[in-house]
């Protein structure tokens, strides 16, 4: 399994023999083909997460580090949540009930998502009401 660490200049403990250490500076790995270099690294979420952060009280424009920090958080934790998902359940395929499964002991994340999984329920018995109201007319 992958671990992730945060670039030595974010770091609070780093020394400068980390520093000499291409692998906890930001600079490329040559064992790991997936890390591409920060300029070239594609950001998912940046958009979303600069709202959030806005919405949580940040600067409306926040500090472009901190977001690509977050992008990496936030993209790190589903590819992890991803693998260990297929690893639970059946071999090629994500189920719900795999996600349900690994968030089990955290109970706020396993609140929200069935919360989010009861609203899924209802909107979809809503459009299926809709479409049935809108054909009888």
């Amino acid at each position: 399994m992958a671990t992730y660490s945060l670039p030595s200049s974010l770091s609070s403990s780093s020394s400068s023999s980390d520093k000499d250490n291409p692998s906890t500076s930001g600079a490329v790995s040559e064992s790991d083909p997936n890390r591409q270099p920060q300029a070239k690294k594609k950001k998912y979420f940046s958009r979303e997460l600069r709202y959030m952060m806005h919405g949580f009280g940040d600067d409306p424009v926040p500090y472009s580090e901190t977001v690509s920090m977050l992008d990496d958080m936030v993209v790190h934790f589903i590819t992890e949540m991803t693998s260990n998902a297929l690893e639970v359940g059946k071999k090629g395929k994500i189920h719900v009930e795999d996600i349900l499964y690994l968030t089990r002991r955290d109970p706020k994340k396993y609140s929200r998502i069935k919360e989010l999984l009861q609203m899924n329920e209802e909107l979809k018995q809503a459009k299926k009401y809709f479409e049935n109201t809108q054909e009888d007319i």
